[in-house]
């Protein structure tokens, strides 16, 4: 009886290590998963930061956050990611005056690229458009900076937008490693996560000086807004990826990373857009030399705000 009561005593304890051992390598492998999942949001970076590079270097500029038809940068560097193809087909339905939306440009190859592993939501939304996780570098707060970040729109003077044309090299004051480029976010996929959607607020900031006033009631929105009446716009982010707008694929500095973004009362232009990812504790960082850096969630917030501005005013 004694050495029945031990054997089951023994069967208990060997059953509890093999459960803690199975734990430990199953928290192994989503580690390395993920891990895998990360490298290969970083050589998208990478493939991205080539694309911006050889069409500075083919047109002595870089390419805008939006051109004259409201094409993103994801468009204009397309013929240097080899989408050649898909460029020319977007162009020609924009002569034709055809839903981009209708196009068969959700490519298996653009999705690679524009598209980070590690968000597990789909990156085609049903009836909205392909997404990307991928956003353009706009600035730190158009009210208070314009448009001061390592993309601009291309518009016509007086716009909505700040002064706008195209930035060089010459531009970049605060030197090309020291200004962000482009970072990633977490697309909107018609749900209403904290992370996935642009928040609307219920009052609007027009002045300057209302930077960090703004920026601390976005910051302030609980986990699940929703619950709490937050209104705001669960399928725009990342979506389409042909977009060049804040809040849609380009994003600003005025939040650290993995904040809620906030539509200053309805409006895009003057929106808090910031980075998101789902990496544990931060996002990757593409900047305008080519380099690659991990944002952490903690970053000094002037730090942060320093690598939004390209070193000058609007």
């Amino acid at each position: 009886m004694v050495r029945r009561a031990f054997s089951l005593i023994e069967l208990l304890v060997v059953i509890g290590v093999v459960a803690i051992l199975a734990g430990l390598s199953l928290g192994g492998v989503q580690y390395a998963r993920e891990q895998a999942r990360r490298a290969q949001c970083n050589n998208n970076l990478r493939q991205i930061g080539l694309a911006i590079a050889q069409y500075e270097i083919q047109h002595h500029a870089f390419p805008p956050g939006s051109n004259r038809h409201g094409f993103g940068f994801q468009v204009t560097i397309l013929p240097h990611l080899e989408q050649e193809a898909l460029y020319d087909q977007i162009e020609t339905a924009r002569r034709d005056q055809l839903p981009l939306n209708k196009l068969g440009f959700r490519t298996i190859q653009v999705a690679e690229v524009y598209h980070c592993p590690s968000d597990m939501a789909p990156y085609e939304v049903e009836s909205t458009g392909v997404t990307t996780n991928y956003a353009g570098n706009n600035g730190i707060w158009l009210v208070s900076h314009g448009s001061n970040g390592f993309f601009r729109h291309l518009e016509s003077s007086g716009s909505l937008f700040g002064k706008t044309g195209v930035l060089r090299a010459s531009d970049m004051t605060d030197g090309l490693s020291n200004t962000a480029a482009v970072a990633e976010i977490l697309h909107a996929d018609g749900s209403y996560y904290r992370l996935r959607v642009n928040w609307q607020t219920p009052r609007g900031y027009d002045s300057a000086t209302q930077l960090d006033a703004f920026t601390a009631l976005c910051e302030s929105l609980p986990p699940a807004p929703a619950d709490f009446g937050w209104r705001g716009n669960p399928l725009a982010r990342g979506i389409p990826w042909t977009q060049g707008q804040l809040g849609i694929t380009m994003y600003n500095h005025a939040s650290t990373p993995n904040q809620a973004s906030c539509l200053n009362q309805g409006s895009y232009p003057s929106a808090i857009s910031a980075g998101s990812s789902n990496h544990r504790g931060g996002v990757n960082l593409l900047f305008a030399d080519g380099h690659l850096s991990f944002a952490s969630n903690d970053v000094d917030r002037k730090v942060w705000r320093s690598h939004g501005s390209r070193g000058e005013g609007d």
